[in-house]
């Protein structure tokens, strides 16, 4: 085995850790609550959580505002830079349409391992786009949305 390819199996392998040691997004998340609180608006927000906490198969998803192209894609990890900050490349699985503010849709979701394999997206206002990883907490085993920016095809 090269020297780079070993160190790029070091990396990756750290990276992971950091992660799964983080809560596996909890912190993420108390993160993404203080950036929620200094939104506008007009921006709509997607909450996300179990519809049987007991089972954890599906995820019941409402939106705080009126969204467009809500869709639940397929997350496959591309590589960690050295904040742990991790990019995926993205398919699409399923388009679920426009959500009006308070509706909600549910998502049978399998979560593989500890590194998101699910994701969402959606878009609102003048054609702005969100993306989120789907995660489980490994604090409380709650659902988490962390965003991320979808790696850029070739």
């Amino acid at each position: 085995m090269s020297y780079s390819k070993n160190l790029s199996n070091i990396i990756f392998t750290a990276a992971v850790m950091a992660f799964a040691l983080s809560g596996c997004g909890g912190q993420q998340n108390a993160e993404s609550k203080a950036e929620t609180q200094e939104r506008s608006e007009t921006e709509p927000v997607i909450k996300a959580e179990w519809e049987d906490p007991a089972e954890q198969s599906a995820i019941v998803f409402t939106a705080d505002g009126d969204i467009v192209d809500f869709k639940t894609l397929e997350l496959t990890f591309d590589n960690a830079d050295d904040s742990g900050t991790m990019f995926f490349k993205t398919k699409d699985a399923e388009n679920y349409g426009a959500l009006k503010d308070g509706e909600a849709v549910t998502v049978g979701m399998e979560m593989l391992g500890d590194i998101p394999n699910n994701g969402i997206a959606y878009t609102y206002g003048d054609n702005t786009t969100k993306y989120y990883s789907v995660d489980i907490s490994g604090n409380d085993g709650s659902v988490v949305l962390a965003e991320f920016a979808p790696m850029a095809e070739n």
